[in-house]
Order: C-alpha cells, then sequence, then structure tokens
C-alpha cells in the first residue's frame, strides 16, 4: 500500500493530484547534482568555441534531450527575435540527428541560417562531461523552453551551478529554481517574441547576466544540493542521516 507519493517538484505534486492521487501524502524532493563537478574552468569557452567552429558572437546554449515537448521548436522561432536586437548563436546539444532536422526545417522557416561560422543555429552533438563542462563556460545564457510540464529539467540545475542565467518556461517546475529577474529570466516559449526578448535582456545587459548567474550558483548550492536530496529521501524512509 503507498502511504506517501514522493514527487520531484511541487509542480509535478500538483500534477500528480489533478490526476486523481488525492488520496496519498505528498513529499517534494527536489533533484540535486554536485556543484563541484558542474562548475566551468578558465579557457573552457574557447575551447568550445574551437570545438565548433563558432565566432565570437554571445552562445544561447539548449540541451538535454532536445525534442519539440522540451520547447526546441519555439525556441528556434525565439531566436528570430532574439537576433534582431542581439547578433547572437544558438547551439543545440544532443544525440538526436533526426529532431536537428526539425530545427533546421524551423529555422529555415525563419530566416535562420544554419550552416557555416556565421550560422545562427548550430548543431552541437553529444557531449562527454569535459564537453559539456565546456559548453557551459562559452554560454552567455542557458534557455529552458519546455512547452509541457516538465516535473524538473536538470539542464536548469546545470546552468545554475555553472553560473550561468536561464532564461526558463513559465511551465512545470522551472520557476521552482529560476527566480525572475534574480538569476534569469521567466517567460512562456509558446510566445516566441516574448522568450526571445528575455533572451536578448539578458544578452544586452553582461554585467546583469552575470550578476544573475552568480545569484543562479548560490542559490542551486543551498537549495539543490545532492545532499540535500539525498537527506530528503532519508527522511521520507525513515533512516538515519
Amino acid at each position: 500500500m503507498v502511504t506517501t507519493l514522493a514527487c520531484i517538484s511541487h509542480a509535478q505534486a500538483r500534477a500528480m493530484a489533478a490526476n486523481g492521487f488525492l488520496d496519498v501524502r505528498t513529499a517534494v524532493v527536489h533533484n540535486g547534482l554536485d556543484g563541484s563537478v558542474c562548475e566551468s574552468r578558465p579557457g573552457d569557452g574557447e575551447a568550445f568555441r574551437r570545438r565548433l567552429g563558432l565566432d565570437a558572437r554571445p552562445i544561447v546554449l539548449f540541451g538535454g534531450r532536445a525534442s519539440g515537448a522540451k520547447g526546441g521548436d519555439q525556441l528556434v522561432r525565439a531566436m528570430a527575435h532574439v537576433t534582431r536586437r542581439i547578433p547572437a548563436q544558438l547551439v543545440v546539444l544532443g544525440d538526436r540527428p533526426e529532431y536537428f532536422a526539425v530545427v533546421r526545417r524551423i529555422a529555415a522557416e525563419s530566416g535562420l541560417p544554419c550552416s557555416g561560422r556565421s550560422g545562427v543555429v548550430h548543431d552541437g552533438g553529444w557531449l562527454d562531461a569535459e564537453g559539456l563542462r565546456e559548453a557551459h563556460g562559452a554560454a552567455a545564457v542557458c534557455a529552458i523552453p519546455s512547452v509541457y510540464p516538465d516535473p524538473f529539467n536538470l539542464m536548469t540545475l546545470r546552468a545554475m551551478l555553472h553560473g550561468r542565467p536561464v532564461v526558463g518556461t513559465c511551465h512545470g517546475a522551472t520557476p521552482e529554481l529560476v527566480v525572475d529577474g534574480v538569476t534569469g529570466r521567466i517567460a512562456d516559449p509558446w510566445d516566441a517574441a516574448a522568450f526571445g526578448g528575455a533572451i536578448a535582456d539578458v544578452l544586452a545587459h553582461p554585467a546583469t547576466a552575470a550578476s544573475m548567474g552568480a545569484s543562479g550558483r548560490m542559490r542551486a548550492l543551498a537549495e539543490f544540493t545532492l545532499e540535500r536530496q539525498l537527506s530528503g529521501y532519508a527522511r521520507l524512509l525513515g533512516v538515519p542521516v
């Protein structure tokens, strides 16, 4: 018999309640990551640019399980609004060439080139731990544009630990991590102009972006650590910490 339903966010807990799980105690234990691993080093940004042959334009980073549900389609459309204000480029991470074909099509429809050093949208492919660290070192902003109630996007937390400002979705758990105007911006990815505008605002103010990134890392180290996650589950199971 289930006595407690463990959820990884308050957003997931609300979704479970909305789907009929009303008679079970719900406990929220947020996911955590190791902050000592998710920390960029000097030279990482340049190493990543060399890896992909990128120029000096600021990089918007999007990764994880890149897909339409994760908001990739909308992010490409948003980039059309970004580039009207700021010369920037989008790097899509992940080993899903079939999805990047969709990205290319949407980019072409939006007038965004996808090839060559001067392209706006780039396929970053699958990266190992070192490559992922370098990617975050290069990023001016990380985009989390999920268009469904994502229960806890770990790329959000990874970006925060790397000290990068996040422009995140208003759907799902991202607003539990990203404090709008403090550690990044929250916007609706279904509104490409609004989401692109939020990205452009962050890119247009590097000092504010750096402050947001620093605040994000501090918040992640205080609220979303592996230690807090493990102790949360230990309490639920009645195991001494």
